[in-house]
């Protein structure tokens, strides 16, 4: 059974690697409140003297699940995946870093809400294609035995006014090869999984519609840890209140 969020890093996955292919084919052609609030509950028996020693005593059986409520954020870092991609799709070594912004909702009628930002991460990926076009361009001559000093003269030979031209039109098709790609609408559905959640005291549990289920860790200083498991490694998500 896949956890909640692994089936979303399941579909990044499959949109990252569309993304690189569609590329690779326009190329040959705040801080959280909740500890705060607990350490005042443990802390309220001290103003009795008299009492206390037994009530602190009795404090870790007595306290309550916290109330985690409210709207966090958290990144994944998806950086040694797109580095993966380019070198096997494009034949090109990049070290950018490339970030999934992650949204959980905890609501107070114990459902959740988890969506990631597939527009800005898409829009990374192209930020990035672009941050390379010399790279990509230098592999594609390569393959075909000839160097980036030819590049002016073969644009020019194909109706371009110079490499800049070439480079500026190359760029425009990978993003239009993109876009026609992958249509984000289309996978709205499954960018947002919703779900219950229940507290045991520092760990939620969120299980969604379909069965997946994850186990988040609360830490001190009040944000969340959620490790995903999958197939080739793991991924640690660090989400804090906002």
């Amino acid at each position: 059974m896949k956890t909640v969020l692994a089936k979303l890093l399941t579909l990044v996955m499959v949109l990252m690697a569309v993304l690189t292919m569609a590329a690779c084919g326009s190329k040959s052609e705040e801080q959280p409140k909740e500890e705060a609030a607990v350490e005042e509950k443990a802390e309220e028996p001290a103003e009795e003297e008299a009492v206390e020693e037994e009530v602190v005593e009795e404090a870790p059986v007595e306290e309550t699940d916290g109330d985690y409520t409210g709207t966090y954020l958290g990144q994944l870092d998806f950086s040694d995946m797109m580095k993966e991609q380019f070198t096997r799709s494009l034949g090109v070594e990049i070290d950018d870093p490339l970030y999934m912004d992650v949204t959980l909702n905890l609501n107070e009628d114990e459902t959740f809400n988890l969506k990631i930002d597939a527009e800005k991460f898409k829009a990374d990926v192209i930020a990035v294609m672009k941050n390379h076009i010399d790279d990509i361009i230098a592999a594609m001559m390569e393959q075909n035995g000839l160097s980036m000093d030819d590049l002016d003269e073969l644009a020019k030979a194909n109706g371009y006014d110079g490499e800049d031209a070439f480079k500026q039109a190359l760029m425009e098709q990978m993003e239009t090869e993109m876009d026609n790609s992958i249509n984000l609408d289309d996978y709205k559905d499954q960018l947002e999984i919703s779900g219950t959640y229940t507290v045991d005291d520092k760990t939620i549990i969120m299980k969604s519609a379909d069965g997946g289920q994850d186990k988040i860790t609360v830490n001190d200083d009040g944000s969340l840890t959620l490790v995903v498991p999958t197939d080739d490694q793991e991924y640690t998500l660090i989400m804090t209140k906002q």
